[in-house]
């Protein structure tokens, strides 16, 4: 009876708090810009990290800009489909969402930072798909894309 206690009491626990690991990572000096649809943009930053992948995500005014890495150290990595876990997604205030996929690919050049190598710098570039509201309904350019001390 005490072995089913303990059973239960572990999977409630399980259930309320969650067995991913999402955490957030302290960022105070990280910045982001980049041309959206050839609007020169800067967006505050968060980033976190969830079961190793890592989720850069980038706020402006009017577009929320969201970098997905599986792996975050120096090298150059294309920027295509979900499924690769390296991908970008781009929404805007009017309900429309791009992601990159097969056919729309961009790329990420990830370089340690010089000052402190445990943080990262990068360029990035892609074109992404409307997702929402209509799927394949056009494309949007992010060009000239960067951010340091990720």
């Amino acid at each position: 009876m005490k072995t089913l206690c303990y059973t239960l009491l572990l999977a409630i626990t399980l259930l309320l708090v969650g067995t991913s690991c999402k955490k957030t990572v302290n960022t105070p000096n990280a910045t982001m810009s980049a041309t959206v649809s050839g609007n020169n943009l800067t967006f505050s930053v968060t980033v976190s990290n969830s079961n190793g992948v890592t989720v850069i995500q980038g706020t402006s005014n009017t577009y929320n800009l969201t970098i997905v890495l599986k792996t975050l150290s120096a090298g150059i990595y294309p920027l295509g489909a979900q499924s690769t876990t390296y991908y970008a997604t781009v929404s805007d205030n009017f309900g429309n969402s791009y992601s990159t996929d097969g056919a729309n690919t961009g790329q990420i050049t990830l370089t340690q930072n010089q000052s402190n190598t445990s943080l990262y710098n990068a360029t990035f570039y892609f074109t992404a798909n409307e997702t929402a509201p209509n799927q394949g309904g056009g494309n949007l350019s992010v060009t000239n894309g960067s951010f340091s001390n990720i």
